[in-house]
């Protein structure tokens, strides 16, 4: 059946309860504007707080790194007071529910730029000086239990320590005031000294104080235009005109009757949204029914605990192991395949702009539980190196994934070696590489 034969069955086959959705659906949008509305009323409008600080990352994805040079670089305009950069760890606490923000950092800079987070000098100076000491807030220290001296172990998922270990280990300096919850912060000269090599000399995104809060729009414009035509272009903006922004798109009931144009494009805008999740609700059924068609009664996905999706879902290579030791699993009566989702960015082909497209690690033993996958054209891809085996789909969809071409993606070089087919399913939108190096 078709996907729109599929649609239009399940919106007419009870219209009364399809309109009433609709309706539903729409009344609850606009309660959530209308209360967006009056909290910004209550608090006074948009907080002044950060009109002179400005937010530096990458141009094209917020998940791509920045050299720490251009550290050093901005910082040496005389248009900008100071700059501090910060990066994304990532990582638990002993288990992972317990995982919450982490930054790697300078802490000198750091507290300048984030003045409102305030911390003693003490601590800030066994910060500075201790280099695998890391800062908490006090609402993550008190949650824990955690005090001076403590020996904190964060398990990582995302940087490996450069002996090939997960599991860093930080001494707590002590803790900063910060309103926003959970946080800790590492040293980010210990970090940049003991993560694998390919994560040196790399930081996630920069944060600056200019000298002028009146020249903002000049110090952006100036900051961007160092590195136009560099490798590692970036995009900058203030943090006011972001919340700017966001509270003028959902707050400003009062100004519809005036911006007529703006308005109906919001309501038009609700309306679809309304329309695409009424149209997901309906299709449950259909999409059911292809699982079920897709999926194989001899396969297990084994995932961590609360996790929702295969890019969430990781486990460590002990647990693996574990897996592999199972009766009817690993035992030669059955096959594991250690494997490894990650969301990865590319230029569509349709759009010529930035996409996002999905990779997975994988082990050989990935092709002797998916039979159905055929390699269509070159050969699979050789373990170690920086090769891909490309879905038909993703090959379409995504430039750079010809047969024989390169594409860069996580700061690497990427060999098109190979082009497989799915048959019909979902890895046909996937690339593939050797699980060690993904």
């Amino acid at each position: 059946m078709k996907l729109l034969t599929l649609l239009g069955s399940n919106l007419l086959r009870k219209p009364t309860r399809t309109s009433l959705t609709f309706v539903s659906l729409a009344i609850a949008f606009l309660l959530f504007m209308l209360l967006e509305a009056i909290s910004d009323a209550f608090s006074g409008g948009v907080s002044l707080e950060g009109m002179d600080r400005i937010v530096i990352d990458s141009k094209y994805s917020m998940t791509d790194n920045l050299p720490l040079s251009y550290v050093q670089r901005i910082r040496s305009l005389d248009e900008v007071e100071q700059v501090t950069n910060m990066s994304w760890f990532g990582g638990y606490y002993m288990e992972p529910r317990n995982s919450f923000a982490t930054y790697p950092v300078d802490p000198e800079s750091y507290f300048d730029v984030f003045s409102e987070q305030t911390i003693s000098a003490e601590t800030l100076s066994r910060f500075r000086n201790i280099r695998v000491s890391a800062v908490a807030s006090e609402a993550l220290a008190a949650r824990f239990g955690w005090n001076p001296g403590d020996a904190i172990h964060i398990v990582q998922d995302i940087f490996p320590l450069e002996d090939g270990s997960w599991t860093w280990q930080f001494e707590l300096a002590g803790t900063f005031e910060y309103s926003g919850g959970l946080l800790l912060l590492i040293n980010y000269d210990y970090f940049n000294e003991a993560v694998v090599g390919w994560a040196k000399d790399q930081i996630g995104w920069l944060v600056g104080r200019v000298a002028d809060p009146a020249e903002v729009d000049t110090t952006i414009g100036m900051i961007d235009s160092m590195f136009e035509n560099s490798s590692d272009p970036t995009r900058s903006t203030t943090e006011d005109e972001y919340r700017r922004q966001f509270a003028s798109q959902v707050g400003d009931v009062g100004m519809i009757p005036s911006r007529k144009g703006t308005s109906s494009i919001v309501v038009v805008g609700i309306a679809g949204v309304v329309a695409v999740v009424v149209g997901l609700l309906s299709m449950s059924e259909g999409i059911k029914t292809a699982l079920q068609e897709t999926s194989h009664p001899y396969r297990v996905l084994v995932m961590r605990t609360g996790a929702m999706d295969e890019i969430t879902g990781w486990l460590s290579a002990e647990e693996v192991n574990v897996l592999r030791g199972i009766d009817g699993m690993g035992d030669g009566m059955g096959t594991v395949s250690g494997e490894l989702v990650v969301v990865v960015d590319l230029v569509t082909r349709e759009t010529g702009r930035p996409g996002v497209a999905v990779a997975r690690g994988v082990e050989a033993s990935a092709l002797e539980i998916r039979p159905e996958l055929k390699l269509l054209a070159g050969r699979w891809f050789q373990p170690g190196r920086n090769e891909l085996v490309v879905g038909v789909s993703a090959g379409d969809t995504y430039a750079g994934l010809d047969l024989g071409s390169s594409v860069s993606f996580r700061n690497r070089p990427w060999d098109v070696v190979g082009l497989f087919d799915a048959a019909g399913r979902a890895h046909d939108s996937e690339v593939w590489m050797d699980l060690p190096i993904a």
